[in-house]
């Protein structure tokens, strides 16, 4: 008791101590700690100005709903359901023959499983693509529909977004934190398969301060997708600029 008691003095003094500080000397404690602040830093305070943290409110649409889904999909499942598509489309190769040689040989049998097995993975390929883009369309149905209260504040070290009575607080060191600019959304995914979906037609003014503080902070993080995205040969086509 007698430890926490001298700690809440010490705390107390010192409070007391920068309270008694003239404007001169705390503008003197403001340069150093802005010496010791990364680039990074620096760059999303400058962004913040003095209010020190952003704030805006949204709702989420069905179209932004549908687009933030739709690139979640793409960048969390795209290859992977690419591979399988590949890979059943391989198998049903694989068994054209055999069925081409059952129908020639007249072997029934053989026929009956090459032309199960294609229409297997054909249908595989099918299930792969249009069931979870059925659930995409019924979940961006529910957005809409339920049209729940959302709130997004960015701060210099995190950000925190509410959705209805879940909050969701994210530091930018979190290594599984990425922010992808689209045409119309701001897609934040962290974890594995956990994504925030941010109309950007409704941030307003604040649209270009929120994606400065993100981009200073997440750098390679922070990613551009859509129509406004560098393509390929727009990227070979600056290097040979540069190269002239």
């Amino acid at each position: 008791m007698e430890e926490k008691k001298e700690v809440g003095q010490a705390e107390e003094k010192n409070s007391i101590q920068l309270d008694d500080l003239s404007e001169e000397d705390k503008q003197l404690l403001a340069e150093i700690d802005a010496e010791d602040m990364s680039e990074e830093d620096k760059e999303a305070v400058a962004i913040l100005g003095d209010n020190e943290w952003i704030h805006a409110d949204y709702v989420i649409d069905y179209d932004s709903a549908l687009e933030g889904l739709n690139l979640a999909a793409k960048i969390k499942l795209g290859a992977q359901r690419g591979l399988q598509t590949i890979g059943l489309g391989l198998v049903a190769c694989w068994f054209v023959w055999p069925a081409i040689k059952g129908s020639k040989g007249q072997d029934t049998a053989l026929l009956i499983v090459g032309i199960l097995v294609i229409l297997l993975c054909a249908y595989g390929m099918y299930a792969v693509w249009h069931f979870p883009k059925k659930h995409r369309l019924q979940n961006a149905k529910k957005y809409d529909e339920e049209k729940t209260p959302c709130t997004l504040e960015v701060f210099r070290d995190h950000l925190v977004v509410r959705e209805g009575e879940e909050t969701t607080v994210l530091e930018y060191d979190n290594k599984t934190l990425m922010c992808y600019n689209s045409d119309n959304v701001l897609l934040i995914t962290y974890n594995r398969l956990d994504i925030i979906i941010i109309p950007k037609a409704q941030l307003g003014d604040q649209l270009d301060r929120i994606c400065g503080v993100l981009k200073a902070k997440l750098m390679a993080h922070y990613l551009i997708k859509g129509k406004q995205e560098e393509k390929p040969f727009d990227k070979v086509k600056k290097w040979f600029n540069k190269a002239k």
